[in-house]
């Protein structure tokens, strides 16, 4: 029975907690939405780095990779905190 009233009704701390987990989760969505826009503006410089850059190299490229894995990783972990966090009846 004690699991159960505390389940429904949670105490400060834990309301506290799940609040800050929410707002960490909703910056990181945000800074993945500004990296993403951020990306995709760049992304048309992409074509003039690809046919102008000698050989094998395009620092370029490898730059947006490593923002599309950025924004891969704060985007789950944005939506995994702010969908896990306990909801306050």
């Amino acid at each position: 029975m004690h699991e159960i009233s505390e389940v429904r009704r949670p105490s400060a701390d834990l309301l506290t907690t799940a609040g800050l987990r929410r707002d960490l989760g909703r910056t990181l969505l945000v800074l993945a939405a500004q990296l993403a826009f951020i990306t995709a503006v760049l992304a048309g410089w992409l074509g003039k780095d690809l046919a102008y850059a000698p050989d094998g190299a395009q620092p370029l490229s490898y730059d947006l990779s490593v923002a599309v894995c950025f924004i891969l990783a704060l985007g789950i972990a944005g939506w995994f905190l702010l969908r896990n966090a306990p909801q306050a009846d």
